[in-house]
């Protein structure tokens, strides 16, 4: 159904007001004591991330419940304990986040409280009856906040939701302060209420403690690098940074916060990860990271990034005012573009993060227009005219939904785009999008949390999801077997499976994955897969995660390559073996587990086509007479297995299922709109429960053709399916992709071309004219690697080619610094 053209826009405006895109600078040009002055006007005026402000009280209700000694009576019982049971000093994480949550409700309440006077005149030495239980209140609560320990358990009230409280207490109060802070004939009660509320307001710098020098030098740069809790949005989104450095009046916290604004608009890469200014945030593949090297495209990258710049944006004009350079825009842009692949149609493609399993039915704009808007509004002047269409042509597509970009190049929204440091191949055209999010050991998985994501045990391990519509996994997860996710190869058995917390989540042990793309929609990939737990990861120093490992999970080992050749998709497994068969469950390589919303054909079901109508149907699917075994979904995609390159059977279900979305992810235990069944289609081959070095081929038709003629007329010819080289090619030999596990191992294309590299490497070449494109990536991100030597006994001509024998080698310069890992292309003439 279309949505109408004023509801988007509405929907555009509503974002753009709650996000506050437009600047609030302070529009004079004066000195910084001023300026702090000015900031000090406006936050006394305007309340600060008033949405945080969620205690369910009025105003009236929590005046009426606090007593004269500024205790609320309904949270009496609750302190008393605290202090009995000296939980106050008890290091118990439990017992500090229990504190934590009591402490936040009772600082909302005295901030509800102090804003019936924002604004008003406060005669401190002749203060009212509610005004003095709210002061006796300020100092009671602050006094137990101060007292806690520094555990883990300060994290989130302690340096978010409380100190942003305070801030707002003492801007309601700022007439009082004022006089407490330039009279120095006050009540000594009154300073101390002063300091207590400043030292709650500066937790936002001071807290959580990080045992190392900055504990020392809160006020640094430095303070705001290295460490997960004060990088990205744990950095400037969540903390009430810039009005605790106007309450205490310091233009040094101020020089701080527009340093790091500044420099936070950068990237980190595998290669850069020790000398980036963050370590999280943008990465200079195109999408982003997040508590750890944790592949989080959305959330943290983009709340970093919109708050550094809304700080700049508070700078106009004023003595911190800096221009955007284009080393700064850089990285913007590049995520801008990366982006857009991990969204199709309305949706966000899955299994990014520790929120894709909340139950969405509507199409959101993509979160990334938040940056495209405070660029066009706050920083135009620092853009050049090609800048500023891009970003109005991104801002065009984002009303439709579908982030197309045609009028720019291929290379930028479509075709094909290797995400180096996230392990993640996407292909995007028009008409469809498909997604690799393979595993090595360089970076995280997909991080599980009780209140979130519940169940990432296998989200990143080669998961493989293709989109026609953009919706098909947002509808069909409910209903999703979870040891059969969409291209893994894992143990079946989800009953053996528990909700965890893992905030690292699962990888591959080996340091290695590849994709070889010019850009084209042409890519040669692959990953070996051995399942890990992050958190056992040499340096990590977060083990949480160990706490729920299961061997259940392990244990399962394969070689999986990817080859997207013009209109298909090719994928091979080798070397598949269960390495500890004696654990129930047999492995599969899951197809695909999508929404099932048409009717299915095939040429090995005696119907020849199931409906809707027939709501469950299960059959191993086998046919002598034909190599390929096809199903395809109308209006979906074809999906054909190579019989002579698998071991297993295949096994095709379309069933009415119930879902679980409750108990998927946290969030959605209070929603009433969630459908309690969904159709499902699932396609997988069984492997059985004792394979040793099994293999696998398939095919994934994306064109218009219909099934038969689709896999009758494929060109596609598999090369090499081994645990050292996985290979295939069209018939033409107009696209080749390559994957040498083993750079001793030759590819042999025919009779008379052979190809060798020097190094684990994917390959990729394109036939264009007189020549091939060639491009080769570096499988092990090889830091010593810079350059890789490509043996052809077909002979290219070029600066970089020599003849030695009977062999043509051609030399590849590889990219460095933080593009380490990304392809490189080289063009040469036969």
């Amino acid at each position: 159904m279309k949505v109408p053209p004023i509801k988007i826009y509405l929907v555009l405006f509503a974002i753009s007001f709650f996000y506050g895109c437009k600047s609030n600078s302070v529009k004079f040009n004066s000195t910084k004591d001023d300026t702090i002055n000015e900031f000090r006007k406006n936050l006394s005026i305007k309340k600060h991330r008033v949405k945080s402000l969620r205690t369910k009280k009025s105003a009236d209700e929590c005046i009426s419940l606090l007593n004269n000694d500024g205790l609320f009576i309904d949270l009496k019982d609750k302190s008393d304990l605290i202090l009995t049971d000296d939980w106050i000093q008890n290091i118990s994480e439990k017992k500090q986040r229990d504190g934590g949550k009591f402490l936040t409700e009772a600082f909302n309440r005295l901030w509800r409280i102090a804003e019936k006077y924002r604004s008003k005149n406060i005669d401190v030495n002749n203060l009212t009856e509610t005004q003095k239980k709210l002061f006796k209140g300020i100092a009671f609560y602050a006094n137990l906040e101060q007292r806690r320990p520094d555990t883990f358990g300060r994290f989130h009230s302690s340096c978010f939701a409380i100190p942003n409280a305070a801030v707002n207490i003492y801007f309601a109060l700022v007439d009082a302060m004022d006089t407490i802070e330039n009279d120095k004939n006050v009540h000594a009660d009154l300073t101390l209420l002063n300091k207590s509320i400043k030292e709650i307001a500066m937790q936002s710098w001071t807290k959580p403690k990080r045992d190392d020098e900055t504990d020392d030098n809160i006020v640094s740069v430095s303070r705001f690098r290295n460490h997960v809790w004060w990088v990205g949005g744990n950095a400037l989104a969540y903390r009430s940074l810039l009005p605790a450095a106007v309450m205490m009046k310091s233009t040094k916290m101020i020089d701080v916060l527009q340093e790091v604004a500044i420099k936070s608009l950068s990237s980190v890469s595998h290669n850069t990860y020790d000398t980036a200014f963050w370590n999280e945030g943008f990465t200079a593949d195109g999408a982003g990271w997040g508590h750890g090297k944790q592949s989080l495209v959305w959330g943290y990258p983009i709340d970093g990034t919109y708050n550094a710049l809304k700080l700049l944006s508070k700078f106009k004009d004023t003595p911190w005012d800096a221009n955007l350079s284009q080393e700064n825009l850089a990285p913007i842009f590049n995520y801008l573009q990366g982006s857009s692949w991990y969204y199709y149609k309305g949706f966000e493609l899955p299994c990014l993060g520790r929120k894709s399993m909340v139950y969405r039915k509507k199409k959101q704009i993509i979160k990334s227009f938040l940056l495209v808007k405070s660029l066009l509004n706050n920083f135009k002047d620092d853009l050049t005219k090609e800048q500023i269409n891009e970003l109005e042509d991104f801002q065009s597509d984002t009303k439709k939904f579908h982030i197309t970009m045609n009028n720019h190049p291929e290379k930028q929204y479509s075709g094909s785009r290797w995400f180096f440091n996230n392990d993640d191949l996407v292909q995007k055209t028009e008409n469809h999008s498909t997604i690799l999010n393979m595993a090595s050991i360089r970076c995280d998985g997909s991080e599980s949390a009780l209140f979130h994501d519940r169940y990432n045990y296998f989200t990143n391990d080669g998961l493989t999801l293709f989109f026609r519509n953009g919706n098909e996994y947002q509808e069909a997860m409910g209903g999703w077997n979870l040891t059969a996710i969409p291209g893994v190869t894992s143990r079946q058995g989800e009953e053996n499976l528990v909700p965890i917390t893992n905030w690292r989540g699962f990888i591959s042990k080996h340091n290695f994955a590849t994709a070889a793309t010019s850009g084209s929609k042409n890519a040669a990939a692959g990953f070996i897969f051995e399942k890990m737990n992050a958190s056992a990861k040499e340096g990590v120093n977060d083990r949480v995660g160990l706490k729920f490992d299961t061997d259940f999970i392990y244990n399962v080992k394969a070689h999986k390559s990817y080859f997207f050749l013009g209109d298909y998709m090719l994928a091979l497994g080798s070397g598949i073996t269960n390495n500890t068969p004696e654990v129930k469950g047999n492995i599969w390589t899951t197809i695909d587990q999508t929404l099932w919303n048409n009717t299915v054909s095939s040429n090995s079901i005696a119907t020849g086509e199931i409906t809707l109508d027939d709501k469950s149907f299960s059959q191993e699917l086998s046919n002598t007479s034909e190599n390929i075994i096809w199903t395809s979904q109308k209006g979906g995609f074809s999906y054909g297995i190579l019989q002579n390159h698998t071991t297993g059977n295949v096994v095709l279900q379309t069933e009415h299922r119930a879902t679980k979305w409750q108990e998927l992810n946290g969030l959605n235990k209070k929603r009433k709109d969630l459908p309690k069944n969904i159709d499902i289609f699932q396609l997988a081959i069984n492997h059985g429960q004792n394979i040793t070095n099994g293999t696998y081929g398939y095919l994934v038709y994306f064109g218009d053709e219909k099934p038969q003629q689709a896999f009758n007329n494929q060109t596609i010819k598999v090369l090499s399916n081994t645990t050292k080289l996985q290979a295939a090619a069209t018939k033409n030999k107009e696209i080749i992709g390559a994957v040498f596990y083993d750079k001793s191992e030759e590819l042999v294309i025919d009779a008379n071309w052979k190809i060798t590299t020097s190094a684990p490497s994917s390959l990729l070449l394109e036939k264009e004219r007189n020549g091939y494109k060639i491009t080769v990536t570096d499988a092990e991100m090889n830091k010593n690697l810079t350059s890789i030597k490509l043996k052809s006994t077909v002979e290219f001509k070029g600066n970089n080619v020599l003849k030695e024998g009977n062999w043509f080698t051609i030399t590849i310069d590889l990219p460095k610094g933080e593009l380490l890992g990304k392809p490189a292309t080289v063009f040469l003439k036969l």
